[in-house]
């Protein structure tokens, strides 16, 4: 069986995304453009994590969370769940 996913998208709230970034768009996008399964991935940052999981949950669609958080100007990327 084949999965089609992105496990890096970052909402509006890390410094690389855009502000168009937002939970609704991502999950409808995502979905939209055929992908199974994706994780949220913010940096220093989970406050679209509740947003994010409703939008998931109304659609039935599959969601995981990532956290990358710096410290002293490296990335530890941090936490990979399945919600």
């Amino acid at each position: 069986m084949k999965y089609y996913y992105d496990f890096h998208i970052h909402t509006g709230l890390s410094p690389c995304a855009d502000d168009d970034m937002t939970p609704n768009n991502i999950v409808n996008m995502s979905k939209l453009k055929g992908l199974d399964v994706i994780a949220i991935t913010d940096h220093n940052s989970c406050k679209n994590v509740e947003a994010c999981l409703k939008v998931a949950k109304r659609l039935e669609y599959q969601l995981y969370l990532e956290w990358n958080f710096r410290q002293r100007k490296k990335f530890t990327f941090c936490a990979f769940l399945k919600i």
